[in-house]
């Protein structure tokens, strides 16, 4: 007796599509398949409502399947880890060469090859996990977590995690392999590729070091290393001479690009403090105390934007004395509170809690400060001019950065904050802010 279902997928599977026809195949409300000849497949599956409303699914993947066993080959595109119809066609053929050698099903081929490569060889997945598990103790959470994301999302969305480290040796191919990948991500970021790209290197280039260490690389195969340039001049953040600085303030007031007011108020406040954007968003209200008769934002130690160091100075906190014109800036944002303990809230949707340590910089990008100045150049604006134009000591300005002491002997015993001399000069440069046009 013919079994309709099977009349049904052989029927299907006659009608051999194109790599154009493939690329113009739409989802439909049911998932549905259409034949590439010789036993070879593509799914469409269907599109579907996500949890926040978006539209998600849509995929096309190539399936092979071969006396009544089915194996998925991978997802159609043109990405490093993508099939094109060519492609699919040359793995369909070695995975039936193995079905037929080895009198196995096709359905159990990904089996084998992944019992072939952990008895090969290590894979990038074991490298990026290992790095990973090593640098938990020496980074923060947050940090951390940041790695995860760049490797995970963006480094291995681009190249099988089952790629082994041998296949990666520069003298296999290696080195081109991870360029492609670097400029891939490059391409995705949309505006930050190079930043991005460049991080993905260089965390790519410790997992490879790391992986060689453990040897699990031969030495000299590390095929994300940067070539070596000659030392050029040190190229510092962007920021603006003083004589441009109430040109800056006079804009942040008109705000002409209508940025939310919670960013125009931070950034304001980062004017104020000079604090890095990681602290400066990350604020709390019960972090403001009295110290030595000063009232101070304390931000404790461990918070991302004060470079302290993990379990050997993460817990010296950071003061910084507040000045009336601080406090203006903070009733408006009260009046802005929902019930949050940030001071500073989160713009619509977002992956933070609080606003986003990018707010400041996008900022004034909006404003038409890219390339002259950023949030973080904005320390070197402060320090300069502080000495310049209020005569401060250079200790206490070095301090009020959440600078450290440099050497041994003084961090051994030194444990004076000069918190009467740093409430002067956050005084003295707020006025002089002010005197120069900014409101609050």
């Amino acid at each position: 007796m013919v079994d309709a279902e099977e009349v049904r997928k052989t029927m299907e599977e006659m009608v051999m599509l194109t790599q154009r026809e493939i690329q113009q195949l739409k989802p439909d409300s049911k998932i549905y398949k259409r034949g590439c000849g010789d036993g070879l497949f593509i799914v469409v599956h269907k599109k579907y409502d996500g949890r926040e409303g978006d539209k998600r699914g849509g995929g096309k993947y190539f399936k092979g399947r071969y006396k009544k066993s089915e194996v998925q080959i991978g997802k159609f595109g043109t990405s490093f880890n993508e099939y094109s119809l060519k492609s699919a066609h040359s793995e369909w053929e070695k995975i039936k060469s193995w079905s037929k050698k080895n009198n196995q099903s096709v359905s159990k081929y990904k089996n084998h090859q992944t019992k072939k490569i952990e008895k090969e060889s290590h894979t990038l997945r074991e490298a990026i996990d290992f790095y990973l598990s090593e640098k938990r103790l020496d980074i923060k959470p947050f940090t951390l977590q940041t790695y995860k994301n760049q490797l995970n999302n963006r480094v291995l969305g681009n190249i099988s995690p089952h790629t082994t480290l041998k296949e990666l040796e520069w003298e296999n191919g290696g080195r081109e392999i991870i360029t492609k990948v670097i400029q891939k991500i490059k391409e995705q970021a949309q505006g930050n590729g190079v930043d991005q790209s460049e991080r993905c290197q260089d965390l790519l280039n410790a997992v490879f070091n790391l992986a060689i260490e453990k040897g699990w690389m031969k030495r000299g195969e590390n095929p994300a290393t940067k070539p070596k340039r000659k030392r050029s001049r040190e190229n510092h953040h962007p920021s603006l001479p003083w004589h441009e600085v109430p040109k800056l303030l006079a804009d942040i007031n008109l705000n002409k690009c209508n940025s939310h007011i919670q960013t125009v108020l931070a950034t304001k406040f980062l004017l104020m403090t000079f604090l890095r954007t990681g602290a400066l968003a990350r604020l709390q209200w019960e972090w403001i105390i009295e110290k030595d008769g000063i009232e101070c934002f304390k931000i404790p130690g461990n918070t991302n934007g004060l470079k302290r160091r993990r379990d050997i100075n993460d817990h010296i906190p950071h003061y910084v004395p507040i000045t009336n014109e601080m406090k203006q800036i903070l009733e408006v944002c009260s009046q802005y509170n929902d019930g949050s303990k940030y001071v500073f809230q989160p713009i619509r949707q977002s992956r933070y809690p609080h606003l986003d340590p990018e707010s400041p910089n996008n900022y004034l990008k909006n404003l038409g400060y890219a390339g002259k100045q950023r949030a973080h150049g904005w320390r070197r604006v402060a320090r300069t001019n502080v000495i310049d134009h209020l005569g401060c000591e250079y200790d206490v300005i070095k301090r009020q950065m959440g600078h450290l002491p440099d050497n041994k002997v003084d961090r051994a015993y030194d444990g004076s904050l000069r918190l009467k001399d740093r409430k002067k000069l956050m005084d003295d440069w707020c006025k002089l802010l002010t005197e120069n046009g900014l409101k609050v």
